[in-house]
């Protein structure tokens, strides 16, 4: 492709983003479009990866030039696009899409017909609590677990812990010490049962820890969402906790006290006409907002207005 035939170039955000846009500014000159997928290093420093003061301010200083060199950039919700203009980008140089879940493939799977659920033979009738993802360091596991542990003398409420990444032992030697037997833990499963795994709970659980919203969205809210199932959030207060309350789409904890967790699981568990309710407003929200279509279209308007 020849140079002169770009319009704009879009760049997903990274740590080395900043050498990208140096140089595209350096020698292709055009609009550049900077897709922030999470805050770097706000992201890091806030749960702990970062833990160097001089580190993060360096790297802070950074990302400022690299959001200076953009022409416009994208934050996937109200939450980031705060703190990305409390780092003094203009908020009209903001724009904020969404992430999506792909209408092609997910959809609701019920438990008779649900693919994970004859894969591990699954007892049908119990109230399982699902954790499906990376088992990273924005997996807050210690609420995960403390919450399960609560509800152990419930027999028909089981949780399921499904994933992998780079503290999955960590979490399994906890719960084992703890001695926590209401969790069934599964690995990675095939992109194409996805939607079997996300239809194969009443309540998706996700907690993470203090400073993930603001800094990035957890991607697997709509895709439970889509699959009419209760989102259940452990996070702190913010514009994504109050649009669960607000739109009837699931529940936000934001004391992180894992009792509140076990009351609110407990208050779902014996109201099965509202997790029904509740699942069924939440796929309706996550079509009206958060598919495929409509913020792709949302990126190619923005694409346009550039081009003109």
């Amino acid at each position: 492709i020849r140079h002169r035939d770009i319009d704009a170039v879009l760049i997903q955000s990274n740590p080395n983003s900043i050498f990208n846009a140096v140089l595209l500014k350096l020698f292709l000159r055009k609009p550049i479009v900077y897709n922030v997928y999470d805050i770097f290093p706000g992201h890091a420093h806030k749960i702990g990866v970062i833990k160097s003061a001089l580190l993060f301010n360096l790297f802070r200083n950074i990302q400022k030039v690299l959001y200076s060199l953009c022409t416009r950039i994208v934050a996937m919700s109200e939450d980031m696009k705060e703190a990305l203009a409390a780092q003094g980008v203009k908020s009209d140089k903001i724009t904020v899409i969404s992430n999506w879940f792909d209408t092609d493939l997910f959809e609701v799977k019920p438990y008779e017909k649900n693919k994970f659920i004859k894969k591990y033979n699954l007892p049908i009738g119990k109230f399982y609590v699902q954790f499906a993802g990376v088992l990273g360091y924005v997996f807050d596991y210690d609420m995960f677990i403390s919450a399960a542990q609560l509800l152990m003398p419930y027999k028909d409420i089981e949780f399921l812990l499904i994933g992998d990444g780079n503290l999955r032992d960590t979490v399994l030697r906890e719960i084992e010490i703890r001695g926590v037997t209401n969790i069934r833990y599964y690995p990675w499963q095939p992109l194409d049962i996805i939607a079997d795994v996300y239809s194969a709970c009443s309540v998706g659980i996700i907690p993470l820890k203090k400073g993930v919203i603001g800094n990035g969205v957890p991607s697997k809210a709509c895709q439970l969402m889509a699959c009419a199932r209760v989102v259940l959030n452990v996070v702190e207060q913010s514009n994504y906790s109050r649009m669960f309350e607000s739109e009837n789409i699931g529940i936000s904890v934001t004391d992180y006290n894992p009792q509140t967790v076990r009351d609110k699981i407990l208050y779902l568990y014996n109201n099965p006409e509202i997790v029904e309710k509740t699942g069924s407003n939440a796929r309706d929200y996550a079509f009206a907002n958060f598919t495929r279509e409509k913020n792709t279209k949302k990126f190619v308007k923005l694409l346009r207005e550039l081009e003109r």
